[in-house]
């Protein structure tokens, strides 16, 4: 597992993400003082643009906090398996809404 420094502007939110809404105002803070320090799981989908299977709150803090990038695993996974690990992330961080948790099951 080999962890990538990513630009921020490369990286976007899947998706497919079941997540609406991002509480981050610490992880902004914990940003800005020490960088994002857990990797961003993530897949490439072009040259230069990736989708964050896992750590979108992380991203958002990213850039609230003006980084320019931020450290990464590229993983090769298929849709299904995409689906599966962000439901089961956002399920184990704060808990979906209805709507949301809805929405990750219909995928």
């Amino acid at each position: 597992m080999k962890i990538t420094q990513i630009p921020v502007n490369q990286l976007q939110h899947h998706p497919d993400n079941p997540r609406d809404e991002y509480d981050i105002d610490a992880l902004v803070e914990s940003g800005k003082e020490n960088g994002i320090l857990q990797p961003l799981t993530v897949v490439q989908k072009s040259l230069t643009l990736y989708y964050v299977v896992a750590g979108n709150r992380r991203l958002e803090a990213a850039m609230a906090a003006d980084l320019d990038e931020v450290p990464c695993i590229v993983s090769k996974m298929d849709e299904k398996e995409q689906a599966t690990i962000m439901l089961i992330e956002n399920m184990q961080r704060k808990n979906l809404t209805p709507y949301e948790e809805g929405k990750g099951v219909q995928m």
